[in-house]
């Protein structure tokens, strides 16, 4: 069994889910962009599991990478590799969907916060330094991943 991200709400402009250890259990909440067609940047990506669990395609190799390499805020972070027609699909630190583009953020919460860049109230995920660190520590190296979309949730 591998580490499954698992897609439980899609809002229309964010979806919401639980990233769960290969026992099925919650490790931390995630938040991508909605399914849009896998459109570069604006869309999550394909799911390898329907929501009853029958394999789409096959898992995604996780490999170690950089977020933003060259710039001074640049840390190491996850890639999930193999998705068809995109590239730099990252698992990083990140509360809110518009400062994703087609990754995956981690938080240890999940509701409504402030915006760390508008100031604004909005839905997403919080605490995501310390859930990403968690995250580093507890998968080192390459793994394998699985995306499950829930029922109801496109694509299917």
């Amino acid at each position: 069994m591998n580490d499954t991200i698992v897609r439980l709400r899609d809002t229309g402009t964010v979806c919401f889910g639980e990233y769960r250890n290969p026992a099925g259990e919650r490790q931390w909440y995630t938040i991508e962009r909605p399914w849009l067609m896998n459109r570069v940047g604006v869309s999550c990506i394909p799911p390898t599991l329907a929501a009853d669990g029958t394999r789409l395609r096959e898992p995604y190799p996780v490999v170690d990478a950089t977020h933003h390499p060259g710039t001074p805020g640049a840390y190491p972070c996850k890639e999930i590799t193999d998705v068809f027609r995109r590239t730099a699909i990252q698992i990083h630190k990140d509360n809110v969907v518009e400062t994703l583009e087609g990754c995956v953020g981690l938080g240890e919460t999940e509701g409504m916060g402030v915006n760390p860049t508008t100031g604004a109230p909005e839905a997403g995920v919080w605490d995501s330094g310390d859930a990403f660190a968690a995250f580093l520590a507890a998968r080192p190296g390459t793994f394998l991943l699985d995306i499950q979309a829930a029922p109801g949730i496109a694509p299917v």
